[in-house]
């Protein structure tokens, strides 16, 4: 049978344009994963090169700092020397002082038996109402760096520090409730003794980590804090009250009853005016000379707009039992 050579020549060469299509395909895949290797590499090189010049920078910032804690190190070794050296050497008492410590413009603070009273209502984060409103909505970090209430906060601080070492002394803040030392409300009922200053009862950390964690909130019951304190034995020879002016909140009583106040009406909050303010106010005195016959009351006065009858109101009360009003100045005690 004849051989069509023709046709065999076509269909080999057909065959063989498709192997070479497929080859040269095949060749293009490998020409682009050749491509994506050599790029691949030179990434990977280019991330050593990086990771090598970033340990390097590590490496030298840890001896940098291996260096500065070395050199600190020393000289806390050295502060700690000098330290021993003046602890060695023995001091004399310092003079009184007016300014930031001691006597400061008339106000003595016993040695013993000495109440601190720290007013811890709202109005004691600013001066102005206005404040005072925007700052009892904001977070717990801005209501604890207001000035105000952290210069009230260092003033109850001072006092402490012009007790004498194991003086005996107590720590109340108060509001709508009386809290004590450990944050704990107080019972007016509970007898109340006394504690201890220096290192065997209440120390300055102690008193610092009390304060750092007062929040100012709430109303103004000073009753209620005179109440609170008299059941202490024996008798306080000095209370140092710190407030901003008069109080808000009769206790046991209610508005309508005090002449010049309101009836309150469902559940809102009525408008107190200076008379109805000073009646409250009335009362806690009361409260206070029926408790404690000779006791100096001693008052730091912080501004609050609006309440111009507190200093007189205060002054008054103050002086009736032998004490003082003080009304620090900006910035004071620190």
């Amino acid at each position: 049978m004849p051989v069509d050579t023709e046709a065999f020549v076509l269909s080999q060469t057909a065959r063989v344009q498709n192997e070479l299509d497929e080859l040269l395909q095949s060749k293009s895949h490998l020409d682009e994963q050749l491509s994506d290797t050599e790029q691949g590499v030179q990434q990977a090189v280019e991330a050593k090169a990086a990771l090598a010049q970033s340990q390097d920078e590590t490496i030298s910032e840890l001896r940098n700092q291996l260096a500065a804690l070395t050199a600190a190190q020393a000289e806390l070794q050295l502060a700690s020397d000098e330290l021993k050296e003046l602890q060695a050497v023995p001091t004399e008492e310092p003079e009184p002082q007016t300014g930031s410590t001691g006597h400061l413009g008339g106000l003595a603070v016993a040695q013993s038996r000495v109440v601190i009273l720290l007013d811890r209502s709202a109005s004691m984060l600013d001066q102005s109402l206005v404040e005072i409103v925007r700052l009892r909505i904001a977070d717990p970090q801005t209501r604890l760096a207001a000035e105000k209430w952290s210069t009230a906060r260092k003033t109850a601080e001072w006092v402490y520090r012009q007790i004498r070492d194991q003086g005996q002394f107590q720590f109340f803040a108060f509001s709508d409730t009386v809290v004590d030392t450990s944050n704990n409300i107080l019972d007016t009922t509970q007898s109340i003794d006394w504690l201890e200053k220096g290192t065997t009862g209440i120390k300055l950390s102690d008193m610092r980590n009390t304060l750092a964690n007062l929040h100012a909130e709430g109303p103004t019951n000073l009753e209620l804090a005179f109440e609170a304190i008299a059941t202490i034995r024996p008798r306080p020879n000095q209370v140092v009250l710190i407030t901003d002016g008069l109080p808000t909140v009769p206790e046991s009583v209610g508005l309508g009853r005090i002449r010049g106040c309101p009836t309150p009406r469902g559940s809102s909050t009525p408008i107190l005016s200076p008379r109805c303010r000073k009646g409250i106010f009335d009362r806690a005195v009361s409260t206070f000379h029926r408790s404690f016959r000779s006791t100096e009351m001693n008052v730091v006065l912080l501004p609050l707009d609006g309440d111009a009858q507190a200093m007189f109101a205060y002054w008054s009360f103050a002086a009736n039992t032998g004490g003082r009003v003080l009304v620090p100045a900006i910035g004071w005690p620190w």
